[in-house]
């Protein structure tokens, strides 16, 4: 048995524009004088701690201002190519266990993901809410394991 986890953003998908576009926006709305180049930095990490790495004083606010924006921008987001392929190639072979283990809330993932269709190829998922933890690769694959 062979069990592979996946990471979701920059891995299976390119959600890079659909999430940092309208995160630069809403900041530079909100007087946060933060470059693009700036904003790239934090992708891949959740949401509440790239506010605050950014230097975010009102995460709670500029949360909801940019997570309203989303749904706006969602046309950036694709599967990157050859993706498709590979997780049905490694779904039917039996001796394969597929996981996803991300720094998605549960609801980010079923907003932003479950459109694409991949959920199908996957066994197990794990979330960032189910472990009260951001991006800690260990525990993530730990749980992915067990699930």
């Amino acid at each position: 048995m062979k069990n592979l986890i996946f990471d979701v953003d920059g891995t299976l998908i390119d959600t890079e524009k659909m999430y940092l576009l309208p995160l630069y926006k809403t900041l530079n709305e909100n007087g946060y004088d933060i470059s693009y180049e700036k904003v790239k930095t934090v992708f891949g990490i959740t949401a509440t701690d790239a506010l605050k790495i950014l230097g975010v004083k009102n995460v709670d606010e500029i949360l909801d201002k940019w997570f309203g924006q989303i749904k706006d921008y969602k046309q950036y987001a694709h599967v990157y190519p050859g993706i498709i392929e590979t997780l049905s190639k490694l779904h039917a072979d039996q001796n394969n266990r597929l996981a996803i283990a991300t720094s998605k809330l549960e609801a980010e993932f079923h907003r932003d993901v479950t459109r694409f269709g991949l959920d199908k190829y996957f066994d197990a998922f794990v979330f960032s809410d189910q472990l009260n933890v951001g991006s800690q690769l260990l525990i993530w694959c730990l749980k992915a394991l067990r699930n």
